[in-house]
């Protein structure tokens, strides 16, 4: 204590200092608060200094090799797949498909549906690698101590959107189950009517 305030010092440095006001929002006294923020801050430290290890990071350094293994095998797997979903389409499916008609005029020959469907093929496969190559990126991150924040934002930015998203689409569940209801009332209605 220095002055009527709680000090927490590293060595010479001083890291916080802690008065009666800080100390009474989080209803601890100055003196025990001062004693959590000092094991806290030990805790930190002693962390950090087991990240910064050989045998950590040699250990990090094989669940990062790990991660990009499986990213290449995933990265195989999908052009292999991609590459044969195309073959398909472009010999058996190409007989097999036909044009879009309207009564008896042909408005897309099945060649041009063939067409598109590799075109989609392909556009499949290059978000699917994107997406791969983005979260191998942020989790080979994840297991330096340098990297490590850069991985949780470069989660964040997928994350976060799909959260957004995901608690929208809860959000709108009861509006279209009341437009849901009303469809199906209506469509009772009209039917009825039709009967009289």
């Amino acid at each position: 204590e220095e002055g009527g305030v709680a000090t927490v010092r590293y060595g010479d440095q001083l890291i916080v200092t802690i008065s009666d006001a800080e100390a009474h929002g989080s209803g601890l006294p100055r003196k025990a608060l001062g004693y959590q923020y000092a094991k806290l801050i030990q805790e930190k430290l002693a962390l950090a200094r087991e990240q910064h290890t050989p045998r950590y990071l040699w250990r990090a350094a094989a669940y990062a090799a790990a991660t990009v293994l499986i990213y290449l095998l995933a990265l195989w797997l999908v052009v292999v797949g991609t590459r044969r979903a195309v073959e398909i389409l472009e010999t058996s499916a190409a007989t097999r498909i036909k044009g879009i008609k309207i009564q008896q005029s042909e408005i897309v020959q099945g060649s041009r549906v063939t067409a598109l469907l590799i075109s989609v093929v392909r556009l499949l496969r290059i978000l699917v690698i994107a997406v791969l190559t983005y979260i191998t990126l942020a989790k080979a991150f994840s297991f330096f101590p340098w990297t490590r924040e850069h991985s949780q934002r470069l989660l964040g930015y997928i994350i976060g959107p799909l959260v957004a998203m995901g608690e929208g689409f809860l959000a709108y569940l009861p509006k279209a189950f009341y437009i849901f209801v009303i469809v199906v009332v209506t469509h009772y209605v009209i039917k009825f009517v039709g009967i009289i």
